[in-house]
């Protein structure tokens, strides 16, 4: 959400120092912007580790049948 992808790791640094919860993933390809549509890369990945993230901090609860 970020770019261009320094500020990316500037942002994670800067919440990390604000003692924040806060995870970085970067991908090879996607680019930004590419939305939540599965391009079989593996950026396809990072809705389910957004939600994965957001039910380790409690925001969320997990889907049902987990």
């Amino acid at each position: 959400m970020v770019s261009p992808p320094e500020n990316s790791v500037r942002v994670y640094a800067a919440w990390h120092r604000a003692g924040m919860p806060v995870e970085l993933h970067v991908f090879v390809k996607g680019a930004h912007g590419f939305g939540i549509r599965k391009q079989n890369l593996p950026s396809d990945a990072w809705p389910e580790l957004f939600h994965t993230w957001l039910e380790a901090q409690g925001l969320v609860s997990a889907p049902a049948g987990q």
